[in-house]
């Protein structure tokens, strides 16, 4: 018989908190979350701002990333909010793509794989990253899968996922407006094919 969730919950909770210090851990991950929120939302209206402004205004749109990675480093995600935001745009901006499509419309494959194929370096990493977590939200078919698992594999694994990795900001940086530039690439391509 399966364990009632609620149940399983508390259960956690109290082990949780039996250990050394585990009341003031949780205490402390229920206080700082609205912290880590306000960071993550920040860091994406100002990246909302760079994408917009990435074609016609580069250097308005690397301003912008700047001052996303002032941001103070969230110790409770232990991670910088520009970085994440970085992540969540490029996935964000996939499944929108896929979202907005009929069921047997694989336009949105082309402009990934299309993009996946013509980048190179950080933001090719970045975009494969991605795309492998597009079969979790489970919107695709079984013919999309198949193309887009050979597609990724078809690219060389680098060390990817721009919020995971201790990185220095400069080269943090770097990997936010690679982000950027295939994010846009993929835009293009998308539109190019839904003409």
């Amino acid at each position: 018989m399966t364990e009632d969730p609620k149940a399983m919950a508390r259960s956690l909770l109290h082990d949780l908190a039996d250990r050394p210090l585990g009341g003031a851990e949780l205490a402390s991950g229920r206080t700082l979350l609205p912290f880590s929120a306000s960071l993550l939302i920040g860091a994406e209206n100002l990246l909302a701002k760079a994408a917009r402004a990435w074609r016609n205004d580069r250097a308005r749109a690397e301003r912008y990333v700047d001052r996303a990675l002032a941001l103070p480093f969230d110790e409770h995600e232990e991670a910088y909010p520009a970085a994440r935001a970085a992540t969540l745009y490029l996935y964000q901006l996939i499944t929108a793509a896929i979202d907005e499509l009929e069921d047997d419309d694989e336009s949105w494959l082309d402009a990934a794989i299309t993009v996946l194929r013509s980048s190179t370096g950080a933001g090719q990493a970045e975009l494969r990253d991605a795309l492998e977590d597009v079969p979790v939200i489970g919107g695709i078919s079984e013919t999309e899968e198949d193309r887009l698992l050979r597609a990724i594999g078809a690219v060389p694994e680098e060390p990817g996922r721009v919020e995971l990795d201790d990185r220095p900001i400069g080269e943090l940086r770097d990997r936010i407006l690679a982000v950027l530039d295939v994010g846009a690439a993929f835009e293009d391509a998308f539109a190019q094919l839904r003409r």
